[in-house]
């Protein structure tokens, strides 16, 4: 049997940025993703998409003016339990088409600054 882990093509880290979501060029909400890889990002949001999804997320890196626009699908869902937020409802990770050349320096300097806060 394969894990989920296992079927992940880069390594997962602590990066919180915020994501505007959209979908048949409706936007639907927003999101915080709870951790990232080079690949893709896991996302706390209110808004339920089933996975297969295609999406497009308005991603906002901290120091830059304007957000990205990345491209993807939903690879999974899932409903977080009573009490885990009291903000978020589902999580969605979301597998990107093109990810951005330097998200992996990205996702290194937003975990490294959350370990040297302590988060």
């Amino acid at each position: 049997m394969t894990t989920s882990s296992e079927r992940r093509v880069a390594t997962r880290r602590p990066a919180h940025l915020v994501a505007e979501i959209e979908t048949g060029g409706e936007r639907l909400g927003c999101g915080v993703s709870r951790d990232a890889s080079a690949s893709g990002l896991l996302l706390l949001a209110r808004t339920d998409l089933a996975a297969g999804t295609r999406v497009m997320l308005r991603v906002w890196v901290p120091g830059e003016d304007e957000p990205r626009e990345l491209g993807g699908e939903v690879v999974r869902r899932e409903t977080l339990h009573p009490g885990e937020s009291a903000i978020w409802k589902f999580k969605l990770a979301v597998s990107l088409d093109e990810p951005p050349v330097d998200l992996e320096q990205i996702i290194d300097a937003l975990a490294k600054s959350a370990e040297d806060r302590g988060d």
